[in-house]
Order: structure tokens, then C-alpha cells, then sequence
């Protein structure tokens, strides 16, 4: 492995990890809050939701959407 590998594998907390957090808040209170209930008011049945993030679509998905059963 070289240098700059090794120095990669020690980073345990990435600049983007730390930042991502407050960033996200952020977007929320600037307006993302609204767009994000627009974007998912339509959605009915079951939701896949991927991706990494913070989970913010979780709160604000309508009521015709369910959890996916178990098994």
C-alpha cells in the first residue's frame, strides 16, 4: 500500500461525514422542507427510499404510503 493510501485508510472522519449533518439542516430550514413534502405528496402504496442521507423524506411521506410487510 502506499503513502497516500495509507494515510486514506486512517481517515476515519471524513470531511464531507462531518460537514454532511449540518449541511442537510440547513437545506431543510432554506427551504428543501417544503420542496421535499411537494415532491413526495403524490406517492401512494409501498416506497423504496435509497440512497445515503439523513432520512429526512421519512417524516414527511403521505398517509397512503405503508411500511413494506415483513418476510
Amino acid at each position: 500500500m502506499g503513502a497516500t493510501a495509507a494515510r486514506q485508510a486512517r481517515v476515519s472522519n471524513p470531511v464531507f461525514a462531518r460537514i454532511f449533518p449540518r449541511l442537510s439542516q440547513a437545506m431543510e430550514a432554506g427551504g428543501m422542507a417544503t420542496r421535499r413534502k411537494d415532491l413526495l405528496a403524490g406517492l401512494t402504496w409501498q416506497v423504496i427510499d435509497i440512497g445515503a442521507g439523513t432520512g429526512a423524506s421519512f417524516g414527511r411521506y403521505p398517509p397512503a404510503v405503508r411500511a413494506p410487510s415483513p418476510g
